[in-house]
């Protein structure tokens, strides 16, 4: 392993001026979107598995099936999940910016 002393002394620096508490500043939203992001998108993938087959008449997913049901999962979890994101974004930005208009 090469040593980095440079980089690791200002990564030091960085930690000890800015405190741990600071350098995650906005990780509690991530964390706590990632569960209920993923179990939408696998609920939703398996709902969407059932309605394609049944509008399909098929017994067992195919290829095709697979794909049309992950874009439609996809889309779902998008249309879920994005208003969630938007806020984090919008959370984690600088302070110092201008409040957010309303609308």
């Amino acid at each position: 392993m090469v040593a980095r002393p440079a980089v690791d002394k200002r990564e030091a620096d960085h930690v000890h001026v800015y405190r741990a508490s600071r350098l995650y500043r906005g990780i509690t939203a991530p964390i706590l979107m990632e569960a209920p992001k993923r179990a939408t998108k696998f609920a939703a993938n398996d709902e969407w598995g059932k309605v394609w087959r049944n509008v399909f008449g098929v017994s067992k997913m195919t290829q095709s099936l697979s794909i049309l049901t992950g874009a439609s999962a996809g889309a779902t979890e998008a249309f879920v999940v994005v208003p969630f994101e938007l806020v984090k974004i919008r959370l984690q930005g600088e302070p110092n910016h201008k409040p957010l208009p309303s609308t």
